[in-house]
């Protein structure tokens, strides 16, 4: 049953790369954004209200709270600017790729842990096969700023950076 649900799932997550694809040629990234915040906004209040959560964050998480939402406003921002100038499939697998990359190299830059040779390998296998997917050696940099790649690092960087300051949150997930 859980294979089924994972299916599944990964097909919802493929057909958003390519649904969101076709609406960024529509409307602009800053007005998608905002209307996935208001939709989403929307929905979970019916949730939290049925599941009595209160609505309020401790004063010690606003700040961390409000790092995640500036960074996850980035991540969404950069995923429509890459979609409308570049390819679905191609940042669908450069932020899928990038992102434990970059999340592992900002803990151990954060946490000042020397990579171990293993770690360096995994690493540079992520790295590679990504600019080897994307076919580097074709590019230009007009193309990579044009193709959306640029876009697509940015978008899993800032991805990467909610991961971290996530970790430092402790409310409700909901």
């Amino acid at each position: 049953m859980w294979v089924v649900l994972l299916v599944v799932a990964m097909f919802f997550w493929g057909a958003n790369w390519s649904s969101a694809k076709v609406v960024s040629q529509w409307i602009s990234p800053h007005l998608l954004v905002l209307l996935r915040f208001a939709l989403t906004t929307l929905l979970f209040l019916p949730f939290l209200w049925a599941k009595k959560i209160r609505f309020g964050v401790p004063k010690g998480q606003r700040m961390w709270l409000a790092l995640a939402s500036l960074f996850t406003g980035f991540y969404q921002w950069f995923f429509f600017k890459g979609l409308e100038t570049g390819l679905a499939g191609t940042g669908g697998v450069i932020v899928t790729t990038l992102n434990p990359c970059f999340t592992f190299l900002i803990i151990a830059i954060l946490k000042q842990h020397r990579l171990s040779p293993q770690e360096k390998w995994g690493l540079s296998i992520g790295l590679s096969s990504t600019l080897f997917f994307i076919q580097i050696w074709q590019w230009d940099v007009l193309n990579l700023i044009s193709g959306g790649v640029v876009y697509f690092f940015a978008a899993a960087l800032s991805w990467s950076l909610v991961t971290v300051i996530a970790e430092k949150i402790h409310i409700h997930p909901m």
